[in-house]
């Protein structure tokens, strides 16, 4: 989802810190809302942003509905272990591009 924002409307001083913001209000849209097509709707209205067109959600909107509630499950269980992950992977490509 992170790879799927578009940014280029975000004022440079919201940037600083925008993870917690996006984990706040993913959190809230992922407590709210059970159903993936309401998550996304809830989370693109509490950010204020466009999603762009991105194949993952496409995919997963293909998904059974028992799948869809799986991944929402893990991902409600196991976001701040994500988040980080996302981070790290960011920093690591950003790192490979300095060299």
């Amino acid at each position: 989802m992170w790879n799927s924002l578009d940014f280029s409307d975000i004022s440079a001083s919201r940037r600083l810190a925008i993870w917690d913001e996006f984990v706040a209000k993913l959190r809230i849209a992922l407590s709210t809302e059970v159903e993936y097509g309401a998550i996304m709707n809830k989370f693109c209205s509490k950010f204020n942003i466009n999603l762009q067109k991105a194949d993952v959600f496409e995919e997963v909107s293909t998904m059974t509905s028992e799948e869809q509630h799986e991944i929402l499950d893990y991902i409600r269980e196991n976001l701040q272990i994500l988040i980080v992950d996302i981070r790290i992977e960011r920093e690591k490509k950003k790192y490979e591009q300095e060299d």
